[in-house]
């Protein structure tokens, strides 16, 4: 080394050059390990495509432990059949049913254990003498 550079990086050459000599190891160390940055940048991309992978995998994951939760407190408080036939439909809403409609519906109310009115009742078992 030149005395100049010898006296800014100490004085003296035998340190310089063991100095010199840790760095280069280093260096070289480094230089093994270290990637271009075209290969960085490829490397990151693929971590970051890896990590919104399984980030989407687990959002599935959940989203389907969620639904099959759903559905089980769904089947839980279905209705059975006789329930669906007590229920009208909303097309029905003001129309006047007949005396067969009414008939057949306050049979399928009995039938699911709910007590008739006095009104229903009579309508539903009066007998053909009261008929003029």
């Amino acid at each position: 080394l030149s005395p100049e550079l010898q006296e800014a990086m100490g004085g003296d050459a035998a340190g310089a050059v063991m100095a010199s000599s840790k760095n280069n190891k280093q260096k070289k160390k480094k230089r093994e390990v270290e990637l271009t940055p075209e290969e960085l940048r490829k490397a990151k991309k693929e971590s970051k495509r890896m990590k919104r992978k399984l980030q989407q995998l687990a959002d599935r994951r959940e989203k389907k432990e969620a639904r099959a939760s759903v559905y089980a407190t769904l089947s839980e408080h279905a209705l059975d059949e006789r329930e669906f036939k007590i229920m009208s439909s909303s097309s029905k809403l003001g129309h006047k049913m007949t005396k067969r409609e009414r008939l057949k519906h306050y049979l399928e109310l009995e039938r699911a254990g709910i007590e008739l009115t006095a009104e229903q009742k009579d309508e539903l078992y009066e007998t053909g003498a009261d008929v003029d």
